[in-house]
């Protein structure tokens, strides 16, 4: 539900006008209507602290493009008629990269045990199997208390399994 602003925190429409208040979720959208572009920022008196953009329209169908960085644009028609106050939410989808990343397996045998590193990120302990990797070149790191730190580089490929089997 969008929260009711009191009255008196809408300025006033002028004659022949709509007023058009737009919600963004999450905040700080951009909203375009026809030549009007507003960035939604928050408004003195709503008590919700929402973001909203607000325009003064002629009465009529409007579209309306939201955009923010990061999410797919969204688009809502709304009618307005000549005095109108009216408000809309526009909730955004996070962009996706259309495909998943390739990824590959890795499975790892370490005497004695280790941690196993990538980079700051700790994959897990050795021994282990079959741990997604996306594909590419990547530099494991393998840490045992009573042992030297040691640093390998391993490819991953698409759909294949990697296995390391060594001793510390």
């Amino acid at each position: 539900p969008v929260p009711t602003i009191p009255i008196d925190a809408t300025p006033p429409v002028d004659e022949g006008m709509a007023y058009l208040i737009v919600r963004t979720i999450p905040d700080g959208g951009t909203i375009k209507v026809g030549d009007q572009s507003r960035h939604a920022t928050r408004q003195p008196g709503d008590p919700t602290g929402a973001t909203t953009a607000q325009l003064v329209l002629p009465p009529g169908k409007h579209v309306v493009t939201a955009e923010l960085a990061g999410f797919q644009s969204e688009q809502r028609t709304v009618v307005l008629a000549a005095g109108d106050n009216q408000r809309i939410e526009i909730t955004f989808t996070k962009k996706t990269t259309g495909r998943p990343t390739p990824m590959g397996k890795l499975t790892v045998r370490t005497t004695p045990w280790s941690d196993v590193y990538l980079g700051t990120r700790k994959l897990g302990q050795a021994p282990f199997a079959d741990l997604e990797l996306p594909v590419g070149t990547h530099t494991l790191t393998f840490k045992n208390p009573s042992r030297p730190t040691v640093t390998k580089t391993v490819t991953i490929k698409a759909g294949k399994s990697v296995k390391l089997n060594f001793n510390l």
